[in-house]
């Protein structure tokens, strides 16, 4: 169940990013809304995941796959611009998240 807590906040954290994009500066309310309910609930999930896992392990994941998604579908759904650094730091980030899970597992 701790695994689902973890993924659970993942995808809020990605969720929440996505509608602050699409919400354009409060204009949008729906993007507001759903921006605002999926951080709490996003909150709330790792709370939950920090109970089963140690605290550097949750919060390096959380963090990491939440950096890299958002950045991931920034390139290719918003047309933000990448070049060969920002590729070579997301693949950083990827590594850093496996090797500490790794050493925690």
């Amino acid at each position: 169940m701790a695994y689902v807590y973890l993924i659970s906040s993942l995808v809020l954290a990605f969720l929440s990013n996505l509608s602050v994009k699409l919400a354009r500066g409060y204009t949008r309310p729906f993007p507001t809304v759903s921006a605002f309910l999926c951080y709490a609930l996003c909150l709330t999930c790792l709370t939950l995941a920090v109970q089963h896992f140690e605290v550097g392990f949750v919060y390096a994941v959380w963090s990491g796959v939440t950096v890299v998604s958002t950045a991931v579908i920034g390139i290719l759904f918003f047309q933000e611009t990448y070049n060969r650094l920002k590729i070579i730091s997301i693949f950083m980030i990827i590594a850093g998240v496996v090797l500490l899970h790794l050493e925690t597992g």
